[in-house]
Protein backbone atom coordinates (compact mmCIF):
# COMPACT_ATOMS: atom_id res chain seq x y z
CA UNK A 1 0.00 0.00 0.00
CA UNK A 2 1.01 3.43 -1.22
CA UNK A 3 1.92 6.35 1.61
CA UNK A 4 1.32 9.85 0.79
CA UNK A 5 3.71 12.08 2.42
CA UNK A 6 1.94 15.04 3.82
CA UNK A 7 5.16 17.14 4.62
CA UNK A 8 4.58 20.69 2.48
CA UNK A 9 7.46 21.17 0.11
CA UNK A 10 9.80 23.90 0.40
CA UNK A 11 11.21 26.03 -1.77
CA UNK A 12 14.54 27.42 -1.18
CA UNK A 13 13.67 30.57 -3.60
CA UNK A 14 11.42 32.23 -1.78
CA UNK A 15 13.05 35.18 0.80
CA UNK A 16 11.74 37.04 3.21
CA UNK A 17 12.91 40.65 3.98
CA UNK A 18 15.07 41.89 6.32
CA UNK A 19 15.17 43.70 9.40
CA UNK A 20 17.21 46.52 7.10
CA UNK A 21 14.81 46.43 4.31
CA UNK A 22 11.60 46.52 6.28
CA UNK A 23 13.48 49.78 8.45
CA UNK A 24 14.43 50.72 4.70
CA UNK A 25 10.63 50.65 3.37
CA UNK A 26 9.02 52.24 6.27
CA UNK A 27 10.79 55.57 5.88
CA UNK A 28 10.70 55.63 2.35
CA UNK A 29 6.74 55.09 2.94
CA UNK A 30 6.80 57.74 5.90
CA UNK A 31 8.84 60.08 3.14
CA UNK A 32 6.35 60.05 0.77
CA UNK A 33 3.16 60.44 3.23
CA UNK A 34 4.66 63.31 4.50
CA UNK A 35 5.27 64.86 1.63
CA UNK A 36 1.60 64.14 0.24
CA UNK A 37 0.20 65.48 4.07
CA UNK A 38 2.10 68.36 2.82
CA UNK A 39 0.75 68.73 0.21
CA UNK A 40 -2.74 68.63 1.10
CA UNK A 41 -2.16 70.83 4.12
CA UNK A 42 -0.52 73.55 1.50
CA UNK A 43 -3.32 72.94 -0.82
CA UNK A 44 -5.97 73.35 2.00
CA UNK A 45 -4.49 76.60 3.38
CA UNK A 46 -4.43 77.86 -0.22
CA UNK A 47 -8.02 77.22 -0.65
CA UNK A 48 -8.45 78.44 3.05
CA UNK A 49 -6.79 81.97 1.00
CA UNK A 50 -8.35 81.87 -1.73
CA UNK A 51 -11.68 81.85 0.04
CA UNK A 52 -10.86 84.48 2.48
CA UNK A 53 -9.78 86.92 -1.06
CA UNK A 54 -13.17 86.01 -2.63
CA UNK A 55 -15.66 86.50 0.43
CA UNK A 56 -13.44 89.95 1.31
CA UNK A 57 -13.76 91.01 -2.75
CA UNK A 58 -17.89 90.89 -2.76
CA UNK A 59 -17.83 92.49 0.76
CA UNK A 60 -15.84 95.32 -0.40
CA UNK A 61 -17.81 95.52 -3.68
CA UNK A 62 -21.22 95.48 -1.48
CA UNK A 63 -19.40 98.39 0.86
CA UNK A 64 -18.64 100.54 -2.20
CA UNK A 65 -22.53 99.99 -3.27
CA UNK A 66 -23.65 101.04 -0.82
CA UNK A 67 -21.52 103.76 0.28
CA UNK A 68 -21.67 104.73 -3.86
CA UNK A 69 -25.56 104.86 -3.73
CA UNK A 70 -25.68 107.31 -1.23
CA UNK A 71 -22.62 109.54 -1.92
CA UNK A 72 -23.33 110.41 -5.16
CA UNK A 73 -27.08 111.64 -4.04
CA UNK A 74 -25.72 114.00 -1.67
CA UNK A 75 -27.38 117.20 -1.66
CA UNK A 76 -30.24 115.88 -3.99
CA UNK A 77 -32.84 117.82 -2.14
CA UNK A 78 -34.41 118.56 -6.25
CA UNK A 79 -33.79 120.97 -9.09
CA UNK A 80 -32.62 123.97 -6.81
CA UNK A 81 -28.63 124.12 -6.99
CA UNK A 82 -27.26 122.37 -3.90
CA UNK A 83 -24.32 124.41 -4.18
CA UNK A 84 -26.73 127.47 -3.45
CA UNK A 85 -27.79 126.01 -0.20
CA UNK A 86 -27.00 128.08 3.16
CA UNK A 87 -28.23 127.96 6.50
CA UNK A 88 -30.74 130.48 5.80
CA UNK A 89 -32.63 127.22 3.74
CA UNK A 90 -33.24 125.47 7.34
CA UNK A 91 -33.88 128.36 9.44
CA UNK A 92 -37.28 127.22 10.00
CA UNK A 93 -36.41 124.43 12.02
CA UNK A 94 -34.68 124.93 15.54
CA UNK A 95 -31.55 123.81 16.18
CA UNK A 96 -31.45 120.36 17.53
CA UNK A 97 -29.74 119.47 20.53
CA UNK A 98 -25.61 119.51 19.65
CA UNK A 99 -26.43 121.59 16.59
CA UNK A 100 -25.89 118.94 14.33
CA UNK A 101 -28.80 119.24 11.84
CA UNK A 102 -26.89 121.08 8.45
CA UNK A 103 -28.15 119.95 5.67
CA UNK A 104 -26.95 122.73 3.92
CA UNK A 105 -23.13 121.32 4.04
CA UNK A 106 -23.91 118.03 2.40
CA UNK A 107 -20.61 116.34 3.34
CA UNK A 108 -19.18 116.14 6.46
CA UNK A 109 -16.17 114.38 7.67
CA UNK A 110 -14.01 113.31 10.66
CA UNK A 111 -9.99 112.83 10.55
CA UNK A 112 -9.32 110.02 12.65
CA UNK A 113 -5.95 110.90 14.87
CA UNK A 114 -2.83 109.41 13.41
CA UNK A 115 -3.80 108.59 10.30
CA UNK A 116 -3.28 111.49 7.85
CA UNK A 117 -2.10 110.36 4.12
CA UNK A 118 1.37 109.12 4.67
CA UNK A 119 0.88 107.84 8.63
CA UNK A 120 2.05 104.24 9.53
CA UNK A 121 -1.15 102.65 10.52
CA UNK A 122 -1.09 99.49 12.93
CA UNK A 123 -4.06 96.96 13.38
CA UNK A 124 -4.43 95.67 16.10
CA UNK A 125 -6.96 92.83 15.92
CA UNK A 126 -9.12 93.64 19.68
CA UNK A 127 -8.97 97.00 20.04
CA UNK A 128 -12.17 99.06 20.91
CA UNK A 129 -14.67 101.89 20.27
CA UNK A 130 -14.74 105.44 21.68
CA UNK A 131 -17.46 108.49 21.49
CA UNK A 132 -16.26 110.77 18.74
CA UNK A 133 -17.09 113.66 20.93
CA UNK A 134 -13.30 113.28 22.37
CA UNK A 135 -9.84 114.94 20.69
CA UNK A 136 -9.52 111.85 18.73
CA UNK A 137 -11.11 113.20 15.49
CA UNK A 138 -10.82 116.23 14.00
CA UNK A 139 -12.68 118.45 11.05
CA UNK A 140 -12.24 121.75 9.62
CA UNK A 141 -15.32 124.88 9.43
CA UNK A 142 -18.18 124.12 12.32
CA UNK A 143 -19.05 120.69 11.94
CA UNK A 144 -20.47 118.97 14.90
CA UNK A 145 -19.72 115.43 15.56
CA UNK A 146 -23.10 113.52 16.86
CA UNK A 147 -22.23 112.60 20.44
CA UNK A 148 -24.00 109.25 20.05
CA UNK A 149 -21.73 107.89 17.81
CA UNK A 150 -19.12 105.69 19.09
CA UNK A 151 -16.35 104.37 16.62
CA UNK A 152 -13.31 102.57 17.15
CA UNK A 153 -10.34 104.61 17.23
CA UNK A 154 -7.85 105.19 14.13
CA UNK A 155 -10.86 105.51 11.30
CA UNK A 156 -12.42 108.41 9.81
CA UNK A 157 -16.63 109.45 10.27
CA UNK A 158 -18.13 110.34 7.34
CA UNK A 159 -21.53 112.25 7.41
CA UNK A 160 -23.97 112.76 4.06
CA UNK A 161 -27.45 114.38 3.62
CA UNK A 162 -29.53 113.30 0.81
CA UNK A 163 -33.42 112.57 -0.02
CA UNK A 164 -35.18 109.57 -0.65
CA UNK A 165 -35.72 108.90 -3.68
CA UNK A 166 -39.62 109.10 -4.00
CA UNK A 167 -40.65 112.61 -4.63
CA UNK A 168 -44.10 114.04 -4.86
CA UNK A 169 -45.95 117.19 -6.44
CA UNK A 170 -46.90 119.89 -4.09
CA UNK A 171 -50.15 121.14 -4.87
CA UNK A 172 -51.18 123.62 -1.85
CA UNK A 173 -49.87 125.41 1.42
CA UNK A 174 -52.26 127.59 3.79
CA UNK A 175 -52.00 127.79 7.79
CA UNK A 176 -49.25 125.28 7.95
CA UNK A 177 -50.26 122.31 5.73
CA UNK A 178 -49.04 120.97 2.87
CA UNK A 179 -50.62 119.15 0.45
CA UNK A 180 -49.18 116.99 -2.38
CA UNK A 181 -49.70 114.08 -4.58
CA UNK A 182 -48.75 111.30 -1.96
CA UNK A 183 -45.42 110.45 -0.09
CA UNK A 184 -45.24 107.79 2.22
CA UNK A 185 -43.77 110.06 5.44
CA UNK A 186 -43.62 109.09 9.28
CA UNK A 187 -44.07 111.43 11.84
CA UNK A 188 -40.96 113.44 13.11
CA UNK A 189 -39.36 113.23 8.99
CA UNK A 190 -38.08 116.34 7.73
CA UNK A 191 -39.20 117.21 4.12
CA UNK A 192 -37.50 119.35 1.89
CA UNK A 193 -39.48 121.89 -0.17
CA UNK A 194 -38.07 122.76 -3.33
CA UNK A 195 -39.83 124.74 -5.99
CA UNK A 196 -36.07 125.68 -8.10
CA UNK A 197 -35.79 128.92 -6.59
CA UNK A 198 -35.60 127.56 -3.28
CA UNK A 199 -35.14 125.20 -0.88
CA UNK A 200 -37.03 124.84 2.88
CA UNK A 201 -36.85 122.22 5.80
CA UNK A 202 -40.03 121.71 7.86
CA UNK A 203 -40.64 118.37 10.67
CA UNK A 204 -43.73 116.83 10.17
CA UNK A 205 -46.08 117.16 13.01
CA UNK A 206 -49.02 114.88 11.80
CA UNK A 207 -50.93 113.73 8.57
CA UNK A 208 -54.24 113.33 7.08
CA UNK A 209 -54.25 110.59 9.82
CA UNK A 210 -52.13 111.61 12.74
CA UNK A 211 -50.08 108.56 12.63
CA UNK A 212 -49.13 109.24 8.48
CA UNK A 213 -49.48 105.67 7.64
CA UNK A 214 -49.99 104.35 3.99
CA UNK A 215 -49.14 106.72 1.61
CA UNK A 216 -49.58 110.13 2.60
CA UNK A 217 -51.43 113.75 1.02
CA UNK A 218 -50.96 115.91 3.70
CA UNK A 219 -48.43 117.26 5.90
CA UNK A 220 -49.19 119.33 9.33
CA UNK A 221 -45.86 121.80 9.83
CA UNK A 222 -47.29 124.71 11.74
CA UNK A 223 -45.31 125.88 14.95
CA UNK A 224 -46.26 124.51 18.03
CA UNK A 225 -47.86 121.41 16.56
CA UNK A 226 -44.40 119.35 17.35
CA UNK A 227 -41.56 120.17 19.41
CA UNK A 228 -38.68 117.78 18.58
CA UNK A 229 -37.61 120.12 17.33
CA UNK A 230 -40.80 121.48 15.88
CA UNK A 231 -40.89 124.03 13.27
CA UNK A 232 -40.51 128.06 13.14
CA UNK A 233 -43.11 129.79 11.16
CA UNK A 234 -42.45 129.10 7.49
CA UNK A 235 -42.98 131.69 4.75
CA UNK A 236 -44.19 129.91 1.53
CA UNK A 237 -45.74 133.16 -0.02
CA UNK A 238 -43.57 133.14 -2.78
CA UNK A 239 -43.20 129.73 -3.95
CA UNK A 240 -43.68 128.96 -7.81
CA UNK A 241 -46.26 125.89 -7.38
CA UNK A 242 -45.74 125.31 -10.91
CA UNK A 243 -42.51 123.58 -10.27
CA UNK A 244 -42.42 122.76 -6.47
CA UNK A 245 -42.35 119.61 -5.05
CA UNK A 246 -41.74 117.89 -1.47
CA UNK A 247 -39.71 114.83 -0.56
CA UNK A 248 -38.11 113.28 2.45
CA UNK A 249 -34.94 114.51 4.34
CA UNK A 250 -32.23 110.99 5.32
CA UNK A 251 -28.50 111.49 6.77
CA UNK A 252 -26.05 108.50 6.50
CA UNK A 253 -22.68 108.61 9.15
CA UNK A 254 -20.58 105.99 7.77
CA UNK A 255 -18.07 104.75 10.31
CA UNK A 256 -16.30 101.64 11.75
CA UNK A 257 -17.55 100.21 15.25
CA UNK A 258 -18.71 96.71 16.95
CA UNK A 259 -21.49 95.64 17.80
CA UNK A 260 -20.11 96.19 21.95
CA UNK A 261 -18.13 98.58 23.25
CA UNK A 262 -15.99 95.57 25.11
CA UNK A 263 -12.89 95.13 22.86
CA UNK A 264 -12.74 91.14 23.41
CA UNK A 265 -14.43 89.22 21.39
CA UNK A 266 -12.24 88.38 17.70
CA UNK A 267 -15.06 86.76 16.21
CA UNK A 268 -18.49 87.48 17.46
CA UNK A 269 -17.94 91.13 18.36
CA UNK A 270 -15.62 91.94 14.61
CA UNK A 271 -15.14 95.49 13.91
CA UNK A 272 -17.85 96.68 10.86
CA UNK A 273 -18.77 99.41 8.98
CA UNK A 274 -22.05 101.18 10.23
CA UNK A 275 -24.25 104.11 9.38
CA UNK A 276 -27.08 105.97 11.53
CA UNK A 277 -29.65 107.62 9.28
CA UNK A 278 -31.60 110.44 10.30
CA UNK A 279 -34.39 109.81 13.11
CA UNK A 280 -37.76 111.56 13.94
CA UNK A 281 -36.11 114.34 16.24
CA UNK A 282 -33.26 115.33 13.67
CA UNK A 283 -30.66 113.93 14.99
CA UNK A 284 -28.97 110.61 14.29
CA UNK A 285 -30.79 107.24 14.62
CA UNK A 286 -29.29 103.91 16.11
CA UNK A 287 -26.67 102.49 14.19
CA UNK A 288 -27.20 99.96 11.49
CA UNK A 289 -24.43 97.39 10.52
CA UNK A 290 -23.90 97.15 6.93
CA UNK A 291 -20.80 95.37 6.80
CA UNK A 292 -18.52 92.98 9.09
CA UNK A 293 -14.70 92.94 8.91
CA UNK A 294 -14.24 96.44 8.53
CA UNK A 295 -11.12 97.60 10.25
CA UNK A 296 -10.33 101.65 9.22
CA UNK A 297 -12.80 104.15 6.85
CA UNK A 298 -10.12 106.31 5.82
CA UNK A 299 -11.90 109.19 3.48
CA UNK A 300 -10.06 111.65 1.35
CA UNK A 301 -12.00 115.21 0.23
CA UNK A 302 -11.25 116.60 -3.37
CA UNK A 303 -11.70 120.06 -3.70
CA UNK A 304 -12.74 122.50 -6.58
CA UNK A 305 -10.92 125.44 -6.41
CA UNK A 306 -11.33 126.94 -9.98
CA UNK A 307 -15.01 125.93 -10.80
CA UNK A 308 -14.67 123.30 -13.52
CA UNK A 309 -16.59 120.58 -11.55
CA UNK A 310 -13.41 118.47 -11.24
CA UNK A 311 -11.14 117.93 -8.15
CA UNK A 312 -7.40 120.17 -8.11
CA UNK A 313 -6.32 117.91 -4.58
CA UNK A 314 -7.09 115.48 -1.89
CA UNK A 315 -7.17 116.59 1.77
CA UNK A 316 -8.48 114.71 5.00
CA UNK A 317 -11.24 116.58 6.44
CA UNK A 318 -9.51 118.37 8.56
CA UNK A 319 -7.71 120.15 6.11
CA UNK A 320 -10.87 121.06 3.95
CA UNK A 321 -10.88 124.61 2.80
CA UNK A 322 -14.27 125.12 1.71
CA UNK A 323 -17.14 122.44 2.31
CA UNK A 324 -19.07 123.66 -0.57
CA UNK A 325 -16.55 122.92 -3.35
CA UNK A 326 -15.64 119.24 -2.25
CA UNK A 327 -16.96 117.46 -5.64
CA UNK A 328 -15.84 114.04 -5.24
CA UNK A 329 -14.56 111.18 -2.36
CA UNK A 330 -11.63 109.02 -2.03
CA UNK A 331 -12.34 106.31 0.25
CA UNK A 332 -10.30 103.25 1.47
CA UNK A 333 -11.52 100.05 3.13
CA UNK A 334 -9.21 97.85 5.49
CA UNK A 335 -11.14 94.79 5.25
CA UNK A 336 -9.93 91.77 7.99
CA UNK A 337 -10.88 88.04 7.04
CA UNK A 338 -13.43 86.69 9.50
CA UNK A 339 -11.18 83.26 10.57
CA UNK A 340 -7.46 83.50 11.83
CA UNK A 341 -4.67 81.50 10.64
CA UNK A 342 -5.20 82.76 7.52
CA UNK A 343 -1.81 83.59 6.41
CA UNK A 344 1.81 82.50 8.35
CA UNK A 345 3.55 85.20 8.45
CA UNK A 346 3.52 89.28 8.36
CA UNK A 347 1.12 90.94 5.89
CA UNK A 348 3.15 93.91 3.71
CA UNK A 349 0.50 96.38 2.63
CA UNK A 350 -0.31 99.95 1.84
CA UNK A 351 -3.12 101.60 3.56
CA UNK A 352 -3.53 105.43 3.10
CA UNK A 353 -0.58 105.88 1.44
CA UNK A 354 1.79 104.22 4.42
CA UNK A 355 2.63 100.73 5.57
CA UNK A 356 0.11 98.74 7.63
CA UNK A 357 2.41 96.76 10.64
CA UNK A 358 0.35 93.56 12.03
CA UNK A 359 1.42 92.13 15.31
CA UNK A 360 3.73 88.84 15.10
CA UNK A 361 0.87 86.47 16.28
CA UNK A 362 -1.92 88.11 14.03
CA UNK A 363 -2.43 85.75 11.21
CA UNK A 364 -6.19 87.27 9.62
CA UNK A 365 -6.00 88.06 6.08
CA UNK A 366 -6.14 91.75 4.86
CA UNK A 367 -6.99 93.48 1.75
CA UNK A 368 -7.48 97.40 0.76
CA UNK A 369 -9.92 98.39 -1.34
CA UNK A 370 -10.14 101.65 -2.71
CA UNK A 371 -13.17 103.67 -4.78
CA UNK A 372 -13.31 107.28 -5.78
CA UNK A 373 -17.38 108.69 -5.97
CA UNK A 374 -18.00 111.80 -7.65
CA UNK A 375 -20.88 113.92 -6.19
CA UNK A 376 -23.70 114.03 -8.75
CA UNK A 377 -25.08 116.98 -7.76
CA UNK A 378 -21.65 119.24 -7.56
CA UNK A 379 -20.39 117.66 -11.21
CA UNK A 380 -23.00 118.14 -13.69
CA UNK A 381 -22.74 122.19 -13.64
CA UNK A 382 -24.84 123.21 -11.17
Amino acid sequence: MMQINNKPMKNKNIKGFSLIELMVSMVIGLLVMSGVFQVFISSKQSNKMLQAEAEMQENARFAFSVMTSIIQEAGNFGCQASTNLTRKSAVNIPDPANSTFKPWRLIEGWEAKGTDYGDNYVAKVDSGVSAITTQHWKSSGSAVKDPGTKSKKHSDILKVWYTKPQKATLTNHAAGLLTFSGLDLDLGDIVVINDCQSVNFAQVCACEEVDCSGNDTQAIISPGACNTPGNKLLDLTNLNMGTAEITTLEQAIFFVSKRSDSQTGYQTNMPALYVRNLSDDAKAANKTEILEGVESLQVLYGEDTNNDHSPDYYVSADKVVNWNRVVSLKISLLLRSRNNNIVTGNQALEFNGAQIVTASDDHYLRRVFTSTISIRNRNIGF
